[in-house]
């Protein structure tokens, strides 16, 4: 056979094919662009944070020494562990929407009636927030000029509430800065005080944004920070020293110096490469502290010492690995799916393709063309197919990557934008080509080989005999339609049943992993949240006024139960810090999920969260040795591990707190002290509504807190930031699903539709004894109707146990009890909405089968 005759064959093979070639293409472009975005969001979701965390130099650690004087922050500044150092303070400060001579009647009682002005503002005197620990930047900069100050995202709303305007970049706002001392009620200061400023500074918002700890959510506190440029934080950011001869007095004010506004200092730290673990920096701070603590004046030591309140970036890689890992991976999963099921629905199609170009083939076999002249011939329309399809799918994969980072880390990228990372992209194209073109490559060589020397067509008269011998059926459509679905040559059978099989385990697997995510996300039971209302008080650092709490509580109709507990972030379980929840003598244990043993209810007993005992070598039954630098355990004490739980998300102000997997919870034999007592668990009882119970608690809950400070009510659930990511994917195994099922039913599509073409004759003669449209058309529906039942029959329960075993896998990396619940309901609603889809795609297809004539087709026969 001559190459001009064989590409002349060619073109005329495209022209006749187009639509189906498109439609091969189109499979190739949602199948392969939904793997390759997967591939890309679970990249960029997993890489996020590291880039980020080079970009802005975040520091390895953070302490905190509560006492902050001139010597500690020499300690911790001139460690040898210590590469570079920043230091940056809160202050009592906030925004107040007054004019100066407006604060004359500002007092503590009515910061605590609910126009609280205090805001966590933060300023570094060293450039803190502008040589490291940067935030992320969404709209401005970060404040680097004079008397500026950058808002925090999560305080923009409520900040132009408070001021009755908007507030954007270049707004001026008035900071309140205040001496700590004059609100203290240790030095004698009343809620009924009148507190004057020390001044206001009018500062213009240079931008908005996060900083680094913001990135996981944290609800236990409002986010309401403000971040003052280096020459205001220089301004009230004052420290002295201490000794031990000083009154009262005299060390307070020594310590807030005259014009000082600062509570607390920061000191934010990059450590040797060989530091990282912050175990030297703990041990020198322990030495610093004994020795310091010598100057602190006799009368202060039970109130006031230097104490470790770390923040370990570390810690913080740690928490955002466990936040994405569980995305990573089921984005990984989805994936291979996707490309599992693009490449059968790929099978399908161009099975269909070349069993209706068998007549071609056989002419060019009589032609004289070899074997490997046909392969080569007939390749040439699929390989356009899967170059054009594979181009569509790099540019889907590009338009999903604006949908990442999935989950919180998704915060680092302020706007969203293309990604097409070619680490990614590349090796994953050249793999899904590969799978195509082996697949193209296989089928062709085999119809080729398959391929006899003698063109042959059935003849009418069995097909004449069969159909006359249906019309006495009854059913002749459902009849015939059947037997299309199952014939092999009519394009049905194992591979159409296969294709439509691996669909249907997408979409059912799809469906029971988002309804376990939607059950969880609704559960705070599941999560680890055991209260309706939570009150913290001091910042979680202690300060609740036990009796006062308890008088309120004891004799309250709606109240089921209440106890007291302490959140603590220096206590050392086995020798690793641990964010640990203390439950002291006569609260009831919290009903944590256990996934193995049982709940700590006796002094001398704790439960651990799973990722802390393993890391930690801890099992149940062991016995560890738990100590802190707080009062509960004194210089230390045995427990023992009866049980591994879900712990709730929560713990002090900028500290580390337990979470899903993290944390412990021991049970004290101590009575609940306001200096360890910070939370306040409330269960109510049946029917009571949580908002309203809190709504209606009296002002006085304000002396909940021995210092005059309003607490922190949580009538909702605290929900992990694995939690809050876990629902930003609740969106992908629907896309995933309706992303493949559309390709389906594109498969299917042009499976039908090349059916009927290979059919016509068989059709021609139903036309012929009889068959009218409505009785075609339903024919070529039985026809869909069987293969999608196929899929049904074994997709289905295939989808549930993958679903099930997915969701399991994902419960267990989350930390959780790893049930998982089959909504009988939803997988059926499912099943009946695919084949009703599976109609409609076969109404194409069906109407051309009705346009059959029996004079065209039937003329020669």
């Amino acid at each position: 056979m001559r190459g001009g005759a064989a590409w002349l064959m060619l073109r005329h093979d495209l022209h006749r094919r187009w639509l189906a070639l498109a439609g091969l293409a189109l499979v190739i472009v949602l199948g392969g662009g939904v793997t390759l975005g997967a591939l890309v969001l679970a990249q960029r979701t997993d890489r996020v944070w590291a880039e980020y965390v080079d970009d802005a130099r975040v520091a390895d650690l953070v302490v905190n020494p509560s006492l902050s004087t001139l010597g500690i922050g020499r300690t911790l500044v001139g460690l040898p562990q210590v590469l570079e150092a920043h230091r940056s303070s809160l202050f009592l400060a906030g925004v107040v929407p007054k004019e100066l001579a407006g604060f004359q009647a500002l007092t503590v009682g009515a910061l605590n009636d609910g126009t609280d002005p205090w805001a966590q503002v933060l300023g570094s005197p060293d450039g803190r927030f502008t040589a490291g620990d940067r935030p992320v930047v969404t709209e401005g900069r970060v404040p680097s000029g004079r008397r500026e100050v950058f808002v925090a995202l999560g305080y923009r709303e409520r900040l132009e509430r408070d001021l009755g305007r908007p507030v954007r970049v270049g707004s001026t706002i008035p900071v309140a800065f205040f001496s700590p001392l004059t609100a203290d009620m240790s030095l004698g200061a009343s809620t009924d005080d009148v507190i004057a400023p020390i001044a206001v500074e009018h500062l213009r918002v240079s931008g908005f944004g996060r900083l680094p700890d913001d990135v996981l959510p944290d609800r236990s506190f409002p986010n309401e920070r403000l971040v003052v440029s280096g020459d205001v934080a220089r301004r009230y950011s004052c420290r002295g020293d201490l000794r031990a001869d000083m009154s009262r007095q005299q060390a307070y004010h020594n310590v807030f110096p005259a014009g000082c506004s600062r509570l607390y200092d920061y000191y934010a730290l990059r450590l040797r490469r060989g530091a990282r673990d912050a175990g030297a920096v703990r041990a020198a701070f322990a030495d610093a502290a004994q020795r310091l603590s010598a100057d602190i004046p006799a009368d202060l030591r039970s109130e006031a010492s230097y104490y470790y309140v770390p923040q370990n970036r570390a810690d913080l890689d740690r928490a955002v690995a466990r936040t994405t890992r569980p995305t990573v991976v089921t984005l990984l999963a989805f994936a291979a799916i996707a490309a599992l099921a693009t490449v059968v629905v790929f099978v399908l199609t161009l099975t269909r393709m070349l069993a209706r170009d068998e007549p071609t083939r056989l002419t060019m076999r009589a032609l004289g063309a070899s074997r490997a002249t046909q392969t080569r011939l007939a390749l040439s329309a699929p390989l356009l197919a899967v170059a054009g399809g594979t181009v569509g799918a790099l540019a889907a994969a590009a338009a999903v990557s604006r949908l990442g980072p999935v989950g919180s880390v998704g915060d680092l990228v302020p706007e969203p934008v293309i990604s097409a990372p070619a680490a990614v992209l590349v090796p994953a194209g050249i793999g899904l080509i590969a799978a195509l073109l082996l697949v193209v490559v296989t089928l062709n060589w085999s119809a080729a080989k398959v391929g006899g020397t003698k063109a042959t067509r059935p003849g009418p008269h069995g097909t004449v005999r069969r159909i006359t011998s249906l019309r006495r059926t009854g059913r002749p459509p459902l009849t015939e339609g059947v037997r299309a679905g199952l014939s092999r040559r009519a394009g049905g059978g194992a591979i159409a049943g296969i294709g439509c099989a691996v669909a249907m385990v997408v979409v059912i697997g799809a469906a029971v992993f988002d309804a376990n995510l939607v059950a969880l996300s609704d559960s705070p039971a599941r999560y680890g949240w055991p209260w309706d209302v939570a009150v913290i008080t001091g910042a979680g650092y202690g300060d609740t006024n036990v009796e006062a709490a308890r008088t309120e509580l004891a004799g309250h109709a709606g109240v089921r139960d209440f106890g007291f507990y302490g959140l603590d972030a220096s206590v050392r379980v086995a020798g690793g810090p641990v964010a640990t929840l203390i439950g002291f003598r006569g609260s009831p244990a919290p009903a944590l999920p256990i996934l193995s043993g049982r709940m700590a209810r006796r002094h001398g007993e704790a439960v651990l969260g799973t990722t802390t005992a393993d890391e930690l070598g801890v099992a149940v039954g062991a016995h560890v040795r738990v100590a802190s630098d707080g009062a509960t355990f004194g210089d230390g004490a045995t427990v023992d591990v009866v049980g591994i739980a879900v712990l709730p998300t929560i713990g002090a102000f900028g500290a580390g707190r337990s979470g899903l997997g993290v944390g412990a919870y021991v049970r004290s034999g101590a009575r609940p002290d306001a200096g360890e007592v910070s939370l306040t668990g409330i269960r109510l009882r049946p029917g009571v509504d949580r908002r309203v119970f809190a709504a209606q608690l009296p002002l006085r809950r304000v002396r909940w807190d021995t210092n005059g400070g309003p607490p922190v009510t949580h009538t909702a659930s605290l929900r992990p930031p694995e939690i809050a990511t876990a629902d930003s994917l609740r969106a992908a195994p629907a896309t995933l699903g309706v992303a493949l099922g559309i390709a389906l039913l594109v498969g299917l599509t042009l499976v039908t539709a090349l059916s009927i073409h290979d059919r016509r004759r068989d059709l021609a003669i139903m036309r012929a004894v009889g068959f009218d449209d409505r009785a075609l058309r339903a024919t070529v529906a039985w026809q869909s109707l069987t293969i999608v039942a196929i899929g049904i029959v074994v997709g289905v329960p295939i989808g549930m146990l993958a679903g099930r075993v997915a969701w399991r896998a994902f419960a267990g990396a989350l930390g959780i009890v790893p049930s998982a619940d089959v909504p009988v309901l939803l997988v059926a609603g499912l099943a009946l909405g695919i084949a009703a889809l599976t109609l409609a795609a076969a109404a194409i297809p069906a109407r051309i089968a009705a346009r059959v004539r029996p004079a065209s087709e039937l003329h020669g026969a």
